[in-house]
């Protein structure tokens, strides 16, 4: 009978235990540095072949809210499985007034729907990890409240084949990731 009382005294002892220990964690878990980030993109192409840089406003996005600036690494797609698809990189910097946020982003366009719908329009995907430096170039630094900076963002982005009466050519669309900030970054706001 003794035996089963401490028994039972230990069972609840070790379940409260865990519940504290649970509870802690979850608390720690909270206080993460990681922010699920938002925002929509527009971006002017001038005309002419590749390499281009070429950039636009980041709008309804927080911490995103500035200017992108998207940097070709290459002169031209990779080929893919895919006869109308090629696959490209980037270097992209992301400059709020808050910092610059940098990242290397691997592409891929469409060329299907460029071609042949009517009316015609490029769909353009990517991945863009978010690093200290853009790992092409290595010029661009993350900076401010970016500064030392992890994680990643996809964008999605469609474009019009028809240019402008300057020859530039648009596109828009939206980002969406997740920012681990360093530090107390993603407390700040």
């Amino acid at each position: 009978m003794k035996h089963r009382k401490s028994m039972t005294m230990m069972t609840r002892a070790a379940a409260l235990l865990a519940f504290g220990l649970l509870s802690l964690a979850e608390c720690v878990w909270g206080q993460s540095n990681c922010k699920d980030v938002k925002a929509d993109f527009s971006v002017t192409i001038p005309p002419g072949p590749p390499p281009k840089v070429y950039g636009g406003p980041v709008t309804n996005g927080g911490d995103l809210d500035g200017t992108i600036t998207e940097t070709d690494t290459v002169s031209f797609g990779l080929p893919t499985s895919d006869p109308y698809v090629v696959s490209y990189t980037q270097d992209i910097i992301i400059t709020t007034h808050e910092g610059q946020l940098t990242a290397t982003s691997t592409r891929i366009f469409d060329f299907f729907n460029f071609l042949f719908s009517n009316p015609a329009f490029g769909l353009d995907i990517g991945i863009q990890r978010i690093g200290p430096t853009s790992a092409k170039t290595g010029k661009a630094v993350s900076t401010g409240r970016f500064a030392g900076a992890t994680g990643y963002y996809f964008m999605v982005g469609t474009g019009a084949r028809t240019p402008d009466a300057n020859g530039n050519t648009h596109s828009q669309g939206q980002i969406s990731g997740r920012i681990c900030y360093a530090g107390n970054g993603a407390d700040q706001h």
